[in-house]
């Protein structure tokens, strides 16, 4: 921070400073929805056993949270465009080192590498996300830039792969989109300061209120994607084929999007805590439905429902945090909560599976999500001075 910004306040950030970060993060996150297309090859290949498959993909998920808040806190003392460069030039070393790489421990490194580097990207947006005056808007584009990225990307990986490196081309591909991503860094402030007290002087810690809130959207995530992980398996079990249970999917995260641009839309004006209560409630529903209904087109129906809440309901987390702590220091670990229980998740439905029978990964989600309402309902706003907004943001 510079003395100008500690006595007058942070600089107010530009839309091109805002897009600029929201590239980044993106790109930092881009191997959330691309993860089957560029390990599946890996085990294909010889390089990876199956059974250790899952640890790959978890350890990079979690690196991402403990990198977001490495990168948050990183810009309390470096020029974010320092911290930006230290980012992509590590994931892409990371993600071009994999070319020479076979073996769970050398894998597990360079994954943890690419995650820790993609995390502290993903600081960036973090930050920005929170000093903006509609945050809930900021984060609503943020996820619909972030999965046309990776619905574009997965869909270039495989068509490549037929031609040229088919084991490494989902890396190399993430290596030159973090190359290509430098010139970006021209569009960053000088300085991304996250935010502290409207009154200067050392930031006091977050209040137990906003861990609970902080617990709950960990929750809600761990519960979502303990389903989506085994939602394929679920759709074939009730007798779908390969091609519709490949056609809902994409359709799905089509819905994705519309959530999350409608979130963007009315967050501003919803009351988070309680849309977010209704939005998990459906959720539920919408679960409970995928168990008790097995024709074709309820599923079809469900799981487009589901896509839909699911992304409506982060840009809702994003307002409310900043409801619970106005001082918005609550929500710089919000990614990392998120990415938490999204990593735990498929782990935690896969302790309720069964040969031949995976409903207990639903009913895990539905449990799961209970506990997160609850959790989201007892978080009550702490009475403490607000944090001075972005004005162009």
């Amino acid at each position: 921070m510079t003395a100008a910004e500690s006595a007058a306040g942070p600089v107010p950030l530009t839309p091109s400073n805002v897009a600029a970060t929201l590239w980044l993060g993106s790109v930092g996150l881009l191997i959330l929805g691309i993860q089957p297309v560029v390990l599946e090859p890996l085990v294909r290949f010889g390089r990876l056993r199956e059974a250790s498959l899952g640890s790959v993909a978890t350890v990079e998920i979690l690196t991402i949270a403990i990198g977001s808040v490495i990168g948050a806190r990183l810009l309390r003392l470096l020029p974010a465009r320092a911290v930006a460069l230290a980012g992509l030039v590590l994931f892409a070393a990371a993600n071009l080192a994999m070319h020479w790489l076979a073996g769970l421990v050398p894998l597990l490194a360079a994954r943890a590498v690419s995650g820790l580097s993609g995390g502290m990207l993903v600081g960036l947006a973090i930050v920005a996300i929170a000093r903006g005056r509609r945050p809930e808007r900021l984060s609503a584009a943020f996820l619909v830039a972030q999965t046309v990225m990776q619905l574009c990307l997965a869909a270039f990986i495989p068509a490549i792969a037929q031609h040229l490196l088919p084991a490494d081309i989902g890396f190399i591909a993430l290596a030159l989109l973090a190359f290509v991503s430098l010139p970006v860094l021209l569009f960053l402030p000088p300085h991304l300061t996250p935010p502290r007290p409207g009154t200067g002087g050392a930031p006091a810690p977050v209040g137990l209120t906003a861990w609970v809130a902080l617990a709950g959207c960990g929750a809600y995530l761990l519960a979502i994607v303990a389903v989506w992980a085994y939602f394929g398996v679920w759709e074939h079990q009730v007798g779908m084929s390969e091609q519709a249970i490949g056609t809902t999917a994409a359709l799905s995260l089509g819905a994705q999007v519309l959530g999350a641009a409608a979130a963007g839309w009315l967050g501003p004006v919803l009351p988070s805590r309680p849309a977010l209560l209704l939005t998990g409630t459906l959720q539920i529903a919408v679960v409970l439905g995928l168990l008790h209904w097995s024709v074709p087109a309820a599923q079809i129906a469900l799981a487009l429902a589901f896509g839909f809440l699911w992304l409506f309901a982060l840009p809702l987390q994003t307002r409310l945090l900043i409801d619970v702590d106005p001082t918005r220091r609550a929500v710089l670990h919000l990614a990392a909560a998120q990415l938490t229980g999204a990593a735990a998740g498929p782990s935690l439905a896969g302790l309720f599976v069964a040969t031949g029978r995976v409903d207990g990964a639903l009913w895990t989600g539905v449990a799961v999500l209970v506990v997160a309402l609850l959790m989201i309902g007892l978080a009550v706003r702490r009475p403490e001075q607000t944090f001075p907004c972005s004005a162009n943001s």
